[in-house]
């Protein structure tokens, strides 16, 4: 699930393990292998790998708080203090495929109000 959410990943090997897939050195990351005792925790090897881990898990987190402060910011709009400008700026922003489909959908609205009105307005005479 790591792997999926873009997080980095601290993979530790057994000695002798046979490396295929997610054990395996990848650009990703670096498999460190191990005996599996106790002091491998305090070996430099595993030092070194830990603080390279956990340095990319700090700068993973930052960057994903950057980028939620920036959706957050670019994104937001105050529905009760927005003008025409806004309305115009939003629209700026869309896709020529979001149009389509804005003015498909207002289109669609417009047939099913008229065509109400029309069937209504036959059976009240």
């Amino acid at each position: 699930m790591a792997y999926a959410g873009g997080l980095p990943i601290l993979v530790i090997v057994a000695k002798g393990l046979r490396q295929e897939a997610m054990l395996r050195d990848r650009p990703e990351w670096r498999a460190l292998e191990s005996d599996m005792s106790p002091n491998f925790f305090k070996s430099p090897e595993f030092q070194q790998g830990f603080g390279q881990w956990l340095d990319k898990v700090v700068q993973s987190r930052k960057a994903r708080d950057a980028a939620e402060d920036h959706s957050k910011n670019s994104n937001s709009v105050d529905v009760k203090n927005i003008t025409v400008g806004d309305i115009f700026e939003l629209i700026k922003r869309l896709s020529p495929s979001q149009v389509c489909s804005i003015v498909g959908a207002f289109s669609a609205i417009l047939f099913v109000v008229a065509t109400a009105g029309y069937h209504l307005g036959k059976l009240a005479h």
